[in-house]
């Protein structure tokens, strides 16, 4: 009968599933969740190169490395994360709706918030024949409306603006006026899409983002693995629509990513990086 050869130390083994995020910037200020995935695997590529000597050991190096993730995409309509993915492929046409929403209300809890965040608007809000993103008006923002309501300033306490993602909203101002420690309510008028197209063939640019994957665990511990290099999807879509009666009838789409290391950066740190955080 054979005995066992060693004993598992339970806390090195990694268990379950990850969150797959994409971003358009390195940082990572707004990243989207991809959502529901099947399959999801990923590894390293390395090219090794072969230095041979006629009066010594041959020597092997590493010349370039990639990191490939791949993965069955079951949301297949997040445009949220296909935007960001396909941002050099597609060409995105929004169409405006005709009838604008008046007085939409964004509200916040006491100390929901910071005084000197930048609170992006919960709605778009688009213009024109090609339906382009544009501010929503008539914005008006209180602070303490449980309270002693106070009717901020735009340009003094607050600056509407846009994030790193471009999506616009409002920079609170921190100059004493602006209390976090009130809820604050932000109103304001937009208008709505009818309908998005994506128009496909003739660009060259892949277009680049940044990708990150997180394992949790139960006891808390957090293993996560972020890009530092670019990421390009590398395949094209692939879309197998379901039998009529199937028991599972969602649309599948396979995805593949492949991030190349930035040079630019110190070697060694050029292509991800793997962050356990213990429980």
């Amino acid at each position: 009968m054979a005995l066992p050869q060693t004993t598992e130390t339970t806390s090195q083994v990694l268990y379950g599933p990850v969150k797959i995020e994409v971003s358009a910037t390195s940082n990572f200020a707004s990243p989207v969740d991809i959502g529901a995935a099947n399959g999801v695997k990923m590894s390293e590529g390395m090219k090794v190169s072969k230095l041979e000597n006629d009066n010594a050991v041959d020597r092997k190096k590493v010349t370039e490395m990639v990191w490939s993730i791949e993965w069955e995409q079951n949301q297949y309509l997040n445009e949220a994360a296909k935007a960001i993915m396909r941002s050099g492929i597609d060409t995105i046409v929004n169409t405006a709706g005709s009838t604008p929403v008046a007085g939409y209300e964004q509200e916040y809890a006491a100390n929901g918030w910071s005084e000197d965040a930048f609170i992006p608007f919960d709605q778009i809000s688009y213009s024109g024949v090609g339906g382009a993103i544009a501010v929503p008006t008539n914005i008006v923002i209180t602070q303490d409306t449980t309270g002693t309501p106070v009717l901020l300033t735009a340009d003094t306490d607050y600056i509407v603006g846009q994030g790193e993602d471009g999506r616009w909203g409002v920079f609170m101002v921190n100059n004493g006026t602006v209390d976090a420690t009130k809820d604050l309510e932000i109103e304001y008028d937009y208008t709505p899409k009818t309908a998005t197209s994506y128009y496909v063939g003739g660009k060259e640019d892949l277009g680049d983002f940044y990708i990150r994957l997180t394992n949790e665990g139960e006891d808390g511990q957090i293993v996560q693995w972020t890009a530092l290099g670019k990421a390009n999807l590398s395949k094209g879509e692939e879309i197998t629509f379901p039998k009529y009666n199937a028991d599972d009838d969602r649309v599948k789409v396979p995805m593949a990513v492949e991030v190349t290391q930035d040079i630019s950066l110190p070697a060694g740190r050029q292509l991800y990086v793997r962050t356990v955080t213990p429980a």
